[in-house]
This record gives structure tokens, C-alpha cells and sequence, in this order.
């Protein structure tokens, strides 16, 4: 004889079986584009470059758009409620080729399906935002122009030309160096900093909050094992130089000198007696000439390197009644330089 209880978890059992099937037996997947343009508020212009982000599950979207750090890019989150991402065009149109999703109950059985689709729309420029109209798409359909969504600029991105010169001759310097631009934000956020290498001159991209008139750019020139320091128009040396960014139209001038420079050679003659010019010979003759420097205590430091020190000899043989010099030394110095 059964038991009861067995005989109503077989049939619990059975009948949850049922259900799978029967669920999974309406289960299906749709997908469809969506088509739409972004345009900036004051101008109507259609927004070029801005990244369009479809979910299919709203609470997703929502969440991403909360955990967004200002001033950051955004990156979406790898939750499956994500599907597909794509850029505007020059003109501020856009399509999302498609967006997939499945529907265990398909508003017109398996052959079609609509679904409400959540946008996240980030731009540099304008920022993050949410679609403000709800957006629904129709499967195996381009949905197209069904999106019209318009931002305020928060931001303004400009070009600024960097032209680097030699202070001593006023020209453009034919190295390449990296140079950094702080600029800056809103009052409480850090500076932004944008990093390039030029070699001469060349542009570098910088965004600002559109609130402020002319921010500061701070510029420095990293110059890693260079022989250059960087100084101002004068040749003061300094570590960094500060500009108001003007427009679309702002150039840098940042000025550098040298800091490695060769030895003038010296040239020259000893006479530690007074002569005539017909001795043969002289004391002053075999002498090794150094080269140093004299330390800010007041002592003498020889250099240590080969062209630090000659050594003096004669000249002319006094033949003819020609003068015999001694003592006389040449090229002191020759293949040295300082920092």
C-alpha cells in the first residue's frame, strides 16, 4: 500500500515538471536595432562622439548611472541587464544594431516581441544622463528616429597649441619631450592632467567646466635624462609655468635652455721669468696645466677627466733670428663639458 505523503510529492513533483515545460516551451529570443540622434541644447547641433549605452533591465541602468564618479569615464558594469553600446555620428545620429533579449511570455507568441529599453548617454563634454522619455523597440524592426534626446554642455573641450623653444635663440626645439597641462575644474575637484609628446610644437587636448571664463593651465616639461631644464623667456630656470586657456585659439610658449654646455678651450703661455726670446730652453717647459674649480669653501677641485690637463712646451727654434717661446700650452679643456 502507498503512502499518501509520497503519493502527493510525486504528484507535486510532476506538476512543477510541468510547468518548466510549459515555460520553457513559450520561452524566446528577439532582437531588433534602435535608432535615434542627440543634440545639444543651445545650438540644436547634432553631438558628435557621444557613447549610447542600452540595457534591457532598467534597475541595471539605474545602478551604473548612481555608481558613475564625476569626472571619470564611464564604464559599464558587466551585469547582464547590459546588451550593446554604440557612438554618434558627426551629425549626432546613432543606431544600436542588435539589442537581443528573451521573453518567457512574447507579447505576440513566438513570432514578435516589444521591449522597454533603458539609455545611458556619456559624453565628456555633456556628462551622464538617462533617457528622459521612455524608450520601447519592436523585434526583427530598425526602430528608427526613436530616440530624440538633447544635453546641456557642461564641459568645453579645446585644442591648445604647445610650442617649445630654445631661450637662447628663440627657436623651436627639435627634441621631443613630454609635456604635462593641469588644468583646471570645478572649486574642490583636482586638476586634470593631459600628457603628450612634441617635438616642436603641437596640440594637446584639455576640458574644462564651461563655468569658468579663462581656467588655469599649469604646464610642465618632463625632460628624463635631458640636457635641457626648462626656464622662462629670460632664462630663469623653473619648475613649471601658469596660462588662462583663451578660446579655442590658446598657445603655450614654453622656453628651455641647455644645461650641459662644452668648455671654451683655453689657450695660453707661463713665464715665470721675465725672457728675452733667444733662451734655448726654460723651466717653464714640461709643466702640467689642470683644470679645476674652486668649491664654495674655497678649495680647488682638479677635474678628473682626460682633456682637464695639458702640458706646456716651446715654439720656434730661434733660427734666422726668430723668437724662441716656452712655456706655451693649447687646448685645455678640449672635449669637456659642464651641467
Amino acid at each position: 500500500m502507498h503512502k499518501p505523503h509520497l503519493k502527493k510529492g510525486l504528484l507535486l513533483l510532476l506538476l512543477f515538471t510541468s510547468i518548466l515545460v510549459v515555460l520553457a516551451s513559450c520561452s524566446a529570443v528577439f532582437k531588433a536595432n534602435l535608432g535615434g540622434k542627440v543634440r545639444d541644447v543651445e545650438s540644436d547641433a547634432g553631438i558628435a562622439n557621444m557613447a549610447i549605452y542600452a540595457y534591457t533591465n532598467t534597475t541595471q541602468r539605474d545602478s551604473d548611472w548612481e555608481n558613475y564618479t564625476e569626472g571619470t569615464t564611464f564604464n559599464p558594469s558587466s551585469a547582464a541587464g547590459y546588451v550593446a553600446r554604440t557612438n554618434s555620428d558627426n551629425d549626432g545620429s546613432f543606431v544600436i544594431n542588435k539589442i537581443v533579449w528573451e521573453s518567457t511570455f512574447p507579447e505576440f507568441g513566438k513570432t514578435a516581441d516589444y521591449k522597454e529599453i533603458a539609455l545611458l548617454f556619456y559624453h565628456e563634454d555633456y556628462g551622464i544622463h538617462k533617457n528622459k522619455d521612455p524608450v520601447w523597440i519592436t523585434s526583427d524592426s530598425t526602430n528608427v528616429s526613436m530616440v530624440d534626446e538633447k544635453f546641456n554642455k557642461v564641459n568645453q573641450t579645446t585644442n591648445i597649441r604647445v610650442d617649445l623653444y630654445d631661450a637662447a635663440t628663440r627657436t623651436l626645439i627639435n627634441e621631443s619631450f613630454d609635456v604635462h597641462l593641469e588644468v583646471e575644474q570645478k572649486q574642490g575637484k583636482p586638476k586634470k592632467v593631459e600628457q603628450s609628446t612634441i617635438t616642436g610644437s603641437g596640440l594637446i587636448a584639455v576640458t574644462y567646466p564651461v563655468t569658468l571664463e579663462k581656467p588655469e593651465v599649469i604646464a610642465n616639461v618632463a625632460l628624463h635624462n635631458s640636457t635641457w631644464m626648462q626656464c622662462d623667456v629670460d632664462g630663469n630656470l623653473i619648475d613649471e609655468a601658469s596660462f588662462d586657456v583663451k578660446g579655442n585659439n590658446s598657445v603655450i610658449e614654453l622656453y628651455l635652455k641647455q644645461s650641459r654646455h662644452d668648455y671654451p678651450l683655453i689657450s695660453g703661455e707661463i713665464a715665470t721669468k721675465k725672457r728675452v726670446g733667444t733662451e734655448p730652453d726654460s723651466d717653464d717647459n714640461g709643466l702640467t696645466i689642470w683644470l679645476g674649480e674652486r668649491k664654495s669653501d674655497g678649495k680647488i677641485v682638479l677635474f678628473d677627466k682626460a682633456g682637464a690637463q695639458t702640458t706646456t712646451e716651446s715654439q720656434g727654434t730661434g733660427a734666422n733670428g726668430g723668437i724662441i717661446r716656452h712655456g706655451l700650452f693649447t687646448n685645455l679643456g678640449a672635449n669637456m663639458v659642464w651641467e
